[in-house]
């Protein structure tokens, strides 16, 4: 059986993270998507000899995900030692022209949050049965002043990669707090959170200021985290995760069924609810295996006494189907897309 002390030899670029399977003296080579590796597999042999080749990739992806957030902490912490030079009066000089565009959007994403260029949109989740707002999603938005609307797709892996999402996840953090505040129902509002963001040595203090500052109970925030916020340590992701617990703040894991999906971790972490991945909602009806895939996620939420949560659902036949297999909430365009906030309405969507 191979283990973690047969791999050697880590190195991070810019778009890979390399590592040496030593008994072969095999690299693999994991494409990277900011602080993520990209899900596909890696550049690698037919076989490692009598190991099995899920073995050797599954854990050499671990290493790998463990290095490339330490390198993007890493970066986070450049970030943070130049921040005095990013807050002079004197503004930095402008990007020049013939710069990559990527290169360009990270000189415009370190000032978007002083131009004020950011905005917080909102995509309510609901009750299955009564269809009625339990909860609000936070997702950011950025508009640019020359190429307009920018998808976080584009943007959030740049902010990853820079460090730069540190600041911008307390400004999310700090402005769906104090705009929940001001609606008129109880809702929940759902923050994600980035890695690097649940790596910071403060993360606890800094969402029980926010609370405080806004004058929120902790019942009414819930932080989405994905997989990936957990790999690299799960003991201390386990103590972080029961302080914010006793701040009564809920903790959900996003993007369920995609990546390794540990259910270790939902036995171990204290988790409220798992969310379903759109990929797997959208194919409903379609395939019988995604339909036993989903029907076994929500009988493991059940069982574990988790709440369920579905993403991306788009047809009456999808909310019917998770209906009629017990999802109790549900999230996406056929309930209400993403629009600017804050909301102010009340009951079930219509």
């Amino acid at each position: 059986m191979a283990s973690e002390a047969d791999f050697s030899d880590l190195a991070v670029t810019e778009t890979a993270v390399e590592i040496t399977f030593r008994p072969t003296g095999d690299r693999l080579s994991f494409a990277r998507f900011g602080t993520l590796l990209s899900p596909g597999h890696p550049i690698s042999p037919p076989n490692f000899g009598p190991h099995p080749c899920w073995e050797v990739e599954w854990l050499a992806r671990n290493l790998a995900q463990q290095a490339l957030l330490r390198h993007g902490e890493c970066a986070a912490g450049e970030r943070r030692r130049t921040d005095k030079r990013r807050r002079t009066d004197t503004p930095p000089p402008a990007a020049p022209a013939d710069e990559p565009v990527h290169v360009r959007l990270l000189h415009d994403l370190a000032l978007a949050i002083a131009h004020n260029e950011f905005s917080l949109y909102y995509q309510p989740f609901c009750e299955v049965q009564t269809r009625a707002v339990v909860g609000q999603e936070a997702l950011i938005r950025w508009n640019h002043p020359v190429r307009g609307a920018i998808e976080p797709t584009e943007f959030i892996p740049l902010a990853e990669g820079s460090g730069e999402i540190a600041t911008i996840g307390r400004w999310v953090l700090d402005r769906a707090l104090a705009e929940a505040a001001t609606w008129n129902q109880p809702w929940r509002v759902a923050v994600n959170l980035s890695p690097i963001q649940f790596r910071q040595a403060d993360l606890v203090e800094m969402v029980r200021a926010t609370l405080d500052r806004h004058q929120l109970p902790g019942h009414r925030l819930e932080l989405e985290l994905t997989e990936g916020v957990l790999i690299d340590d799960t003991s201390r992701a386990l103590n972080v995760l029961r302080a914010l617990k006793q701040l009564g703040v809920a903790i959900a894991l996003d993007d369920f069924g995609t990546g390794y999906s540990n259910l270790t971790y939902l036995r171990v972490l204290p988790i409220d609810r798992i969310k379903i991945d759109k990929s797997f909602v959208q194919d409903l009806g379609t395939s019988s295996q995604v339909d036993a895939i989903v029907r076994v996620i929500i009988g493991i939420g059940h069982a574990l006494g988790l709440e369920v949560t579905a993403e991306g659902v788009e047809t009456e036949t999808q909310l019917e189907f998770l209906h009629a297999h017990g999802c109790a909430q549900v999230q996406g365009f056929l309930l209400g897309q993403p629009r600017p906030g804050p909301l102010r309405t009340s009951g079930a969507v219509e």
